[in-house]
């Protein structure tokens, strides 16, 4: 399976109907997302009817309260120390006790956690009758949302798959506000030929030659002369999609793409979906062809094999490192996002700072003027009542707007100041310009992942990555920064993103036929490759790192790569994993100073929080 995307002009056939099938897209999804919370509601009341599951979570969530509270106490200790002559100085022996005591709480946590999972599956078999009912109760509400939906079914089946795909994720199914983003999509069951989708006779959807360019020009005197029609270039095709019917003829909606890069001729066309999503106000169209391409899958046997480490590390006077790479073939390689990447990512945080900077005045402009015009119009005192708290644009705007057209006595002075901030040359540019900055940079960065895929898949046979968890607690935390500087934030790790370029890898992997293997993370970071000694050490400090048992030096994401490549080639050739060793020197000297600088070292990687800086673990 393989999607070919392609840009396209707005539908000039049907747009009415485009829009109102969007918009009911957006309504049936957040209907979904509606009794998908609702049945979750249910059917955990309903389990905690089972009495020891019921104790059980209320003990874990007793448990990760108190885990949670000593977090909290560590970041207000950590900020102090930070505010401090010396900054990242030390957190004493206060600082040690917290960090001793969230080892403590943190595997009590998991222990709790472990025992609740444990009793949920005895829960769901005491009580399986009342949770099919509940499961049927929720199937009925579906059927039911579907049928008054008013959607194509191709659409719907889209919305559907992309809330069941939600409802398994560990935050459940969300509701979206409405911004005009969403997608419209036709099944094409069994298949369609690319042949047959070309030649324009399916009543589902077709690719046909778009029509001859009108030309007119107008004459100085006005008069309007038609020119001869010119020919579009062969590329240029109208899609035809169908978004209803009228009985049994079907409606078509129709939009202009620009085909640069032909269909497979062998090829089945599964899906076609026409997305829609706006960036700072402005529409972006697009056309997404799904296809089935014929042909079996080109075989990587007896290529290498290539281990990854993958992660966000800010390298100063380089970029941002995403992924390092260790062959069999012996290469070793690098992804960096560059420094002109993270400049422009700057650019739109600084923007956006900009934007809340003047929001903030604004609004402080306007809360004055609230308290000191008791008499002004119920509707205006009723509308910024909250306003000291509004932190959207949006709200403020939509004010602007709303007062033009009901202007009072007194007001003249800061509707002309909130008037000239929602204007053209105000929050609406700066608002244009971080949207476009902030989408061109992730354009830029996807192209990266997406050439350093293929160039992987096309060198490799298989690709090993590390199995972490997006999701687990403390990955979207920033790790102490490296080298002193304190730039290493969430910005970086929004960019960085190591989730897309795993799922850009497993995808490129999956159509080129390359096998990928994931492995645990665990320990990968803290394991030298040399000698297997595990020690703990400041990961998120220390790039290069000397190994205290054999004295081997290495840049720890060079040194985790290796471990995955190993512990890899050991599982696909059968043989037993390498045991993780824990030396000890002869002496009793030797072995004194061993756990003294052990000791140290697990305090520094304690208080590092278990997040470094090179990769999430």
């Amino acid at each position: 399976m393989i999607v070919y995307s392609y840009g396209c002009k707005p539908p000039h056939v049907n747009m009415p109907l485009v829009e109102e099938q969007l918009s009911k897209a957006h309504a049936y999804h957040n209907k979904l997302v509606e009794i998908a919370r609702a049945h979750r509601v249910v059917r955990e009341e309903g389990l905690l009817k089972h009495e020891a599951y019921a104790a059980a979570v209320k003990m874990h969530s007793e448990a990760l309260a108190r885990l949670e509270e000593a977090r909290a106490e560590l970041k207000a200790l950590r900020s102090a120390a930070h505010e401090g002559e010396v900054r990242g100085a030390k957190l004493g022996s206060e600082g040690k006790a917290l960090l001793d005591r969230i080892k403590v709480l943190r595997e009590e946590e998991k222990v709790l956690r472990q025992a609740a999972r444990d009793l949920r599956g005895e829960a769901k078999l005491v009580h399986a009758v009342l949770l099919a009912d509940a499961d049927a109760r929720s199937d009925a509400g579906r059927k039911a949302a579907r049928a008054a939906c008013g959607l194509y079914w191709g659409s719907y089946l889209l919305v559907e798959r992309a809330v069941d795909a939600a409802v398994k994720t560990p935050g459940g199914a969300n509701f979206r506000r409405w911004t005009g983003d969403g997608h419209l999509g036709v099944q094409l069951q069994h298949g369609l030929a690319v042949r047959d989708l070309l030649a324009g006779h399916d009543t589902r959807a077709q690719l046909v030659e778009a029509p001859p360019l009108p030309r007119t020009v107008t004459k100085k005197d006005g008069r309007v002369v038609v020119l001869p029609a010119r020919e579009r270039p062969d590329e240029h095709r109208v899609l035809r999609f169908r978004i209803g019917s009228s009985g049994r003829a079907p409606v078509w909606a129709e939009v202009r793409v620009n085909i640069h890069r032909p269909l497979p001729e062998g090829a089945s066309v599964k899906w076609i979906q026409v997305v829609r999503t706006r960036t700072a106000g402005r529409d972006r169209w697009g056309v997404r062809i799904t296809l089935e391409e014929a042909g079996a899958v080109p075989s990587r046997a007896g290529l290498p094999m290539v281990a990854l480490d993958l992660g966000w590390r800010r390298l100063p006077e380089v970029g941002v490192r995403v992924a390092y790479g260790v062959g069999t073939d012996g290469n070793v390689f690098q992804l960096v996002l560059p420094e002109e990447v993270i400049a422009g990512w700057k650019k739109a945080c600084d923007l956006r700072s900009i934007r809340d900077k003047l929001l903030n005045e604004v609004l402080e402009v306007l809360c004055t003027f609230r308290k000191s015009a008791p008499d002004a119009p119920p509707w205006f005192r009723e509308r910024t009542q909250h306003a000291h708290a509004w932190r959207s644009p949006g709200r403020l705007v939509a004010l602007a707007r709303a007062w033009k057209d009901a202007r009072f006595d007194g007001d003249r002075a800061v509707f002309t100041r909130v008037w000239e901030w929602s204007g053209g040359r105000g929050d609406r540019h700066l608002w244009t310009w971080e949207a476009n900055q902030r989408r061109g940079v992730l354009a830029r960065r996807d192209d990266m992942y997406a050439k350093f895929a293929a160039l992987l898949c096309r060198r490799y046979g298989s690709v090993v990555i590390e199995d972490f968890d997006l999701t687990a607690p403390g990955i979207g935390r920033a790790p102490v920064a490296e080298h002193g500087t304190a730039d290493l934030g969430s910005p970086h790790r929004v960019l960085g993103a190591p989730g897309k370029l795993r799922e850009r890898i497993k995808v490129t992997s999956a159509r080129e036929g390359v096998g990928v293997l994931t492995l645990p993370a665990a320990n990968t970071t803290r394991r030298c490759h040399a000698c297997g000694l595990v020690r703990a050490f400041p990961a998120a400090e220390e790039l290069h790192h000397r190994c205290s048992g054999c004295g081997a030096e290495w840049d720890q994401d060079e040194n985790a790569a290796k471990n995955l490549l190993a512990d890899a080639l050991r599982e696909h050739r059968g043989g037993a994993p390498r045991p993780e060793t824990t030396r000890a020197p002869k002496s009793a000297w030797s072995r004194r100073k061993t756990a003294k600088a052990e000791r140290k070292g697990d305090a520094a990687g304690a208080e590092d929080g278990g997040a470094r800086a090179a990769a999430i673990k």
